[in-house]
């Protein structure tokens, strides 16, 4: 679990939050696994656009580990930061043609972020595709991939079962702005979060 704060005036204040954990000594069927897929390396969104859409494929050899069964998504949590509009991510067939949503927040909000419970099987070979639109009006530098809240992401968390081994992430590197594919996707790539 995580909590971000964004205290900008770095006033002093008091977390009252707290985390409850229950467990079992009885395993259940299934581990569940969570899955975050997307772009975070190759975004650059000019200043002042209005409505800027970055488009990111998680490419089928990314859900090549997935048993023959499926696995089944059952929870998904869209994330950008604060120039994010929108963000749509989708199941596809390994053709790219739409299977079924995983997410939609035509209106995303930063400060209201939730899960979308979902009841999705995901194939092998399957595609994920993400939308994220933006708008930088009143910015005057370009919008870079950062972990600060000024900075921008473009991101869906899946949760699964049964979990896969070594199948955390799927992400787009060098994404474009019309969805042309300059870079190449890649299942495994560093970790921006690792280490600290």
């Amino acid at each position: 679990p995580q909590i971000h704060y964004d205290n900008f005036d770095a006033s002093t204040f008091n977390d009252s939050s707290g985390l409850r954990m229950l467990y079992t000594p009885t395993l259940r069927e299934n581990d569940i696994g969570v899955m975050y897929t997307g772009a975070l390396i190759g975004i650059d969104i000019p200043p002042n656009e209005e409505r800027y859409d970055l488009n990111a494929r998680c490419p089928w050899g990314c859900t090549a580990n997935v048993p023959s069964t499926g696995i089944k998504v059952f929870n998904s949590l869209l994330h950008a930061h604060t120039a994010g509009v929108s963000v749509r991510t989708s199941l596809a067939d390994k053709n790219g043609n739409f299977k079924q949503s995983l997410g939609v927040e035509e209106y995303y909000d930063f400060n209201y972020q939730t899960p979308i419970p979902l009841d999705v099987t995901m194939h092998k070979d399957d595609e994920i595709h993400t939308r994220c639109t933006y708008n930088t009006v009143g910015r005057t530098q370009n919008t870079k991939f950062g972990l600060a809240t000024g900075d921008e992401m473009c991101l869906t968390y899946l949760w699964y079962y049964p979990a896969i081994a070594d199948s955390d992430r799927c992400l787009f590197t060098n994404v474009s702005p019309l969805g042309i594919e300059q870079g190449g996707a890649m299942s495994i790539v560093s970790d921006p979060y690792a280490n600290g």
